[in-house]
């Protein structure tokens, strides 16, 4: 369960580093819907199924800095 959750957030990471919705260049378009998650930080249904998953009601997340900067 955890592990989906990581790896859900990692993808949107990847997909767009910046955290952008959309995206234009000349004729080409390409855009999220508003419901779709983006950035890194998790929705309230991946908080909820983490905590589930460890048995916890406190959760928080902790700040990571990576080569060239913070992830």
């Amino acid at each position: 369960m955890a592990r989906s959750v990581v790896l859900a957030a990692a993808e949107r990471r990847v997909r767009s580093p910046e955290g952008y919705r959309m995206e234009m260049q000349g004729s080409y378009s390409y855009q999220l819907p508003a419901s779709a998650p983006v950035g890194v930080d998790l929705t309230p249904g991946e908080a909820r199924l983490i905590r589930s998953a460890a048995g916890s009601t406190g959760l928080f997340s902790v700040p990571i800095a990576g080569i060239g900067g913070s992830l």
